[in-house]
């Protein structure tokens, strides 16, 4: 992946996208990050990503940048405990953050997609603290917000929720959840836990499980996320339950899109050779107990430079992109073909013995 396009996925997040190489050093941001934390793009660009972290999270920041850059792999992080970033002015900004490794010309990066949780916060307190505001504030935050009795409920419904699930207020008071907020798991489709029968069964606040959607009265899915809190009483029991969610399907669909960025040569959309080296790394340990047996096809464009001194690099991307498509097309479904560079291909022939794999290599 290049700077352009990092710029130009930043640009359409609705997120502010922070990019980090695996020294801490920001080599890229967008105009929301800018907007967050106060600083100017260039007073960011080449500086240490720990300016954005409060001094007394620096330390454990600089532990978990480590952990991940060890392991990448999509994923939220500080699942479980609250994060909070720095603004130049010194206050500080409760935040989420969604990370996804990448691989630069100049090395492995990782992209940050930042949430300012400030107003969500700041609901949960004054839900917490001034349970006779409950309307007002429902009425007033960009979040979709239902609140229900123990009973599970409905109670209370704001214009963003009623937007979402597709039940105006009047109808769903007086309903159980489960009929006004169907939720499922968007990989196996199976329906997902109620987060407010969890949540006063367990007695705080808890958050739904990755890849959940939403199915709204019409049947139109989203992609959301969630908290559910207990509405506590003096007496230490509680009158119902506040849930607080908002549609994060632009933000799936941008960070599945990263993602494939992150594993895909640009111009061919073939795997590139990072991603392609993980795939052969794991058939060579499946191979070495024994299990299967597989075959890598190495491929090279002989007098491509000619191409490119003569008709032009235009023409000779061109070429490049029409042998991926004629690659693509002889190989078996479950191979691994990849541009790995320059003028250079490779195929990973999965569960293949050696004469098939010659046939295959002679036939292409």
């Amino acid at each position: 992946m290049d700077k352009d396009t990092l710029q130009w996925m930043g640009d359409i997040s609705p997120h502010a996208v922070v990019v980090v190489d695996v020294l801490g050093t920001i080599i890229q941001v967008n105009a929301k990050t800018c907007a967050l934390f106060g600083y100017d793009r260039n007073r960011l660009l080449g500086q240490a990503v720990d300016m954005l972290v409060p001094v007394r999270l620096r330390e454990v920041h600089r532990a978990d940048r480590t952990a991940f850059m060890n392991n990448p792999g999509e994923r939220p992080m500080g699942k479980g405990r609250d994060l909070w970033g720095r603004h130049q002015e010194g206050w500080e900004i409760p935040l989420e953050v969604a990370l996804v490794p990448v691989t630069l010309p100049e090395g492995p990066a990782v992209i940050a997609s930042v949430i300012d949780l400030s107003v969500r916060k700041d609901l949960e307190k004054r839900l917490r603290e001034e349970r006779d505001e409950v309307t007002v504030t429902l009425y007033s935050i960009g979040d979709a917000v239902i609140t229900t009795g123990t009973d599970g409920r409905v109670q209370r419904l704001n214009p963003v929720a009623a937007r979402l699930t597709g039940w105006s207020e009047k109808e769903a008071v007086g309903r159980q959840l489960s009929e006004v907020f169907r939720i499922i798991n968007e990989e196996t489709r199976e329906p997902a836990d109620d987060p407010v029968r969890r949540c006063l069964r367990e007695g705080h606040v808890v958050e739904l499980a990755d890849h959940t959607l939403l199915i709204a009265r019409d049947g139109t899915e989203f992609g959301i996320e969630d908290s559910a809190a207990p509405i506590p009483r003096d007496d230490h029991t509680f009158s119902g339950a506040v849930l607080v969610f908002r549609d994060v399907t632009a933000q799936r669909l941008a960070n599945q899109q990263l993602q494939f960025l992150a594993q895909r040569d640009p111009l061919t959309t073939l795997y590139n050779r990072h991603s392609f080296e993980q795939h052969l790394d794991a058939a060579y340990h499946r191979a070495s107990r024994g299990a299967e047996r597989h075959a890598l096809i190495y491929i090279d464009l002989d007098q491509f430079k000619l191409v490119n001194d003569t008709a032009g690099h235009q023409v000779g991307d061109q070429l490049l992109v029409a042998v991926a498509r004629y690659l693509h097309g002889r190989v078996r479904a479950g191979d691994v073909l990849a541009r790995m560079g320059g003028d250079e291909f490779a195929l990973l022939a999965s569960d293949i013995d050696e004469d098939s794999a010659l046939a295959l290599a002679k036939d292409i």
